[in-house]
């Protein structure tokens, strides 16, 4: 009976040796190979992901501008981003509402230089406005990309100046989180949607501040000026959800404010009332039926604008334009605005009780 313990020791003594031997010999191959191999694995992927996104804010940070709009009562910061140099005007773009009633502007620069800007034009429905100052040293102005050729998911850095000049030149990294958004914004703080904007969305940080600021790719194009505006109207206590008006969106706007100092848009010649929004008491005192929900009432014409020279007249009900149902004034402004002046357009109108379709060339 001994003799057969002492061989079942023996037994366990040797499987645990060589259990052991083998733990021993399998440290000795991590130690003297697979930290080599993590070692440059680890370093090839954060030398790729650090030239990538470190290069792209290296090569645009100079680009974007932080900026002061000051009038007597009250005073806003933003961000800007230069999009052309001609001699020595340098030609900035930003949001319309970071310059809203200013009298004064300020422009600081990358290096500190603080410049005081000319406003050249400013757009409320898409808010744009583009600035021009005088420089006497270099600046770069931003590669502008292709809007249309982003994709969901794309890597994408924010620059901008969030929380004021204490702050410029802030980045945040994101993701492009969805593209072709359209944000309903209230640009009247009636409490009512005034404007439909196509924008690009992204879960890179966009806080006040920030609006005016740069969205670029890694290719380091500008693909959308973020607006802190349009990321508040999408809701509130959101995070992870910022929007940007895409570059595509942004360029013939602001061709229209560099070559007039506002954009041309077609034009009825009328002025009007949102139907929905009429008391019961002022249907009946303006004649509209009761049961009559939806369209735009005219309240006043210009009799040399286009509405006119059509037949239509004060107190007509405009129900749809090209056939589109016309519900709201944003429905009227959406439809009207993706004319040109000198369209021609099928406007159909209730008239005392009756639809009648007129032709109306727009002015």
């Amino acid at each position: 009976m001994k003799r057969i313990w002492k061989i079942l020791i023996v037994a366990l003594v040797i499987t645990n040796l060589t259990c052991i031997g083998g733990i021993i010999y399998l440290l000795y191959q991590f130690q003297h190979q697979s930290p080599q191999v993590l070692t440059n694995t680890i370093h090839s992927t954060t030398t790729e992901f650090y030239s990538d996104v470190t290069s792209t804010v290296d090569k645009v940070a100079s680009s974007v501008v932080a900026i002061e709009s000051e009038n007597r009562i009250t005073s806003s910061t933003g961000s800007g981003v230069i999009i052309e140099s001609d001699d020595q005007t340098i030609y900035i773009v930003t949001n319309a509402h970071v310059i809203e009633n200013g009298e004064t502007i300020t422009v600081t620069f990358a290096n500190g230089q603080r410049v005081a800007a000319t406003l050249v034009g400013s757009d409320t429905l898409c808010d744009l406005a583009l600035l021009s100052v005088m420089v006497d040293f270099e600046v770069n102005p931003i590669a502008l990309g292709d809007s249309s050729l982003v994709h969901q998911g794309e890597f994408v850095v924010a620059i901008g100046s969030p929380l004021g000049l204490d702050y410029q030149g802030s980045t945040s990294f994101g993701i492009i989180s969805g593209t072709n958004r359209t944000i309903s914004v209230d640009l009247d703080d009636d409490g009512q949607t005034d404007w439909d904007m196509v924008t690009l969305q992204t879960d890179a940080a966009i806080n006040v501040g920030n609006s005016g600021g740069a969205l670029v790719n890694l290719n380091g194009e500008l693909i959308g000026i973020t607006s802190m505006r349009l990321s508040s109207a999408s809701g509130t206590n959101v995070e992870g959800m910022g929007f940007a008006i895409p570059v595509n969106e942004m360029i013939p706007i602001v061709e229209q404010l560099k070559d007039h100092g506002y954009v041309i848009r077609p034009s009825l010649g009328i002025s009007g009332i949102q139907v929905s929004q009429l008391t019961v008491y002022q249907k009946n005192y303006l004649g509209v039926p009761l049961n009559q929900n939806e369209g735009i009432l005219i309240v006043s014409i210009n009799t040399d604008g286009a509405a006119a020279k059509a037949g239509i007249a004060i107190g007509d009900i405009i129900t749809s334009i090209d056939g589109s149902t016309i519900s709201t004034f944003k429905d009227f402004r959406t439809i009207l605005y993706s004319h040109a002046p000198q369209d021609v357009i099928r406007v159909t109108v209730l008239h005392m009780g009756e639809l009648i379709d007129h032709t109306v060339t727009l002015e």
